[in-house]
């Protein structure tokens, strides 16, 4: 029976896992303030001093960086008086984790049951990569707009609401306009059901929901445009620093040449990953890889047929904006792809011969290996290594 009540496991879970972070940070780590480095940097600048632009493109600049993390963080500082910036963050980025965990918990368990859904929590906190969950980055942000987002469209259908998620979730990341994305498709899907039924365009409540929502979904991004149009007299400043900083001649592309130079680094980087393993961030790779097989058997166990749109249109954003792919943003891509993490129980449950015994040793096995991992990781990014 599918239960959506309880929040005391997901609630135990996350406090493991904040704990985990913790003890890596403070017991682990020489030098805590380390894993304040690259984008953290960034929000941090933005939340003590502005957004700023001194003109020069081809300098990173912290226009770069969309504003609903630092927004949060900053409120959080301003309303409990903290005075060190990065504690700010790191409680700010905790309390949002929080919410992504409960929100997780509840949306999956209404769709596919309360074991499913807290192997999928447990997955989700113990990842390699989920350090970028704690330490200051936009990702909990995103994420918590993202499972609020499949919560107010899949369980409480409230359309409005989810449109709303969708266009605050664009000004955490830029790669919330998949969600937009979902959301389009989402109508379309039920809009079809209805017309097959002969139901004319007048009565269609979706196409009306089409029109009453389609303003809210670009709300987030035009306040934003609009923003930057007056503080910098460029509605767009934020796409070209990103351009210029990427060194890439277009965010958005699907050209033969572009989809050709993804693959080739994708087959690279998964040869370093074999030669080197986990001292390589290339790992990721393995995991993507992982991620892909695991999705598709879920897919024919019927896993939630958005959850599936989800992931694909997310790989193929990933693979569009960032063909450089020897970094660590495909790590936080996999982070971001949570059907990943609801695929796994479907794959264990296989395994296992649906014995309940075995299917949680299972899970244990796979928990314990990506804390392993997300130690060294946490190393790597101490060090600022990223490649091995």
């Amino acid at each position: 029976m599918k239960d959506e009540r309880s929040f005391i496991w997901p609630t135990l879970v996350f406090g493991c896992a904040l704990g985990y972070f913790l003890f890596l940070r403070y017991r682990v780590l020489e030098n805590p303030a380390a894993l304040y480095p690259w984008d953290v940097a960034w929000y941090r600048d933005i939340i003590e001093n502005g957004y700023r632009f001194d003109g020069n493109l081809f300098r990173n600049q912290n226009v770069a960086f969309m504003p609903l993390y630092p927004s949060i963080a900053a409120f959080l500082k301003t309303l409990l008086r903290i005075q060190n910036t990065s504690i700010a963050m790191t409680a700010a980025s905790s309390l949002l984790t929080y919410g992504t965990c409960l929100t997780f918990y509840r949306t999956v368990a209404f769709l596919h049951g309360r074991r499913v859904a807290l192997s999928a929590v447990a997955l989700f906190l113990a990842f390699p990569y989920s350090f970028f969950l704690f330490c200051g980055y936009a990702e909990p942000a995103f994420t918590l707009c993202t499972m609020l987002f499949f919560h107010a469209l899949l369980v409480s259908r409230r359309l409005w609401m989810a449109a709303t998620l969708a266009s605050l979730s664009a000004l955490a990341k830029q790669i919330g306009i998949v969600l937009i994305g979902l959301y389009l498709l989402f109508l379309l899907h039920c809009f079809c059901k209805d017309f097959s039924k002969k139901q004319s365009l007048g009565n269609n409540r979706w196409l009306q929901a089409f029109i009453k929502t389609f303003p809210t979904l670009w709300a987030g991004l035009a306040v934003w445009t609009l923003y930057l149009y007056i503080r910098f007299d460029d509605p767009l400043l934020f796409n070209n620093i990103l351009v210029s900083w990427t060194m890439t001649t277009s965010p958005m592309s699907l050209s033969p040449s572009r989809l050709l130079d993804s693959l080739s680094n994708m087959l690279y980087s998964l040869i370093i990953a074999i030669q080197y393993g986990k001292d390589s961030v290339s790992f990721a790779y393995l995991l993507a890889l992982g991620s892909f097989f695991c999705i598709l058997w879920a897919t024919i166990r019927k896993m939630n047929l958005y959850f599936v749109l989800y992931a694909l249109l997310l790989f193929a954003f990933n693979v569009c904006f960032r063909p450089n792919t020897m970094n660590p943003d495909l790590g936080r891509y996999m982070l971001l792809n949570f059907p990943f993490f609801v695929s796994v129980p479907f794959v264990l449950d296989t395994l296992s011969g649906r014995n309940k015994y075995v299917y949680w040793i299972g899970l244990a096995f796979i928990v314990i290996f990506f804390m392993k991992y997300q130690q060294d990781f946490i190393e790597l990014f101490y060090h600022s290594q990223w490649v091995s």
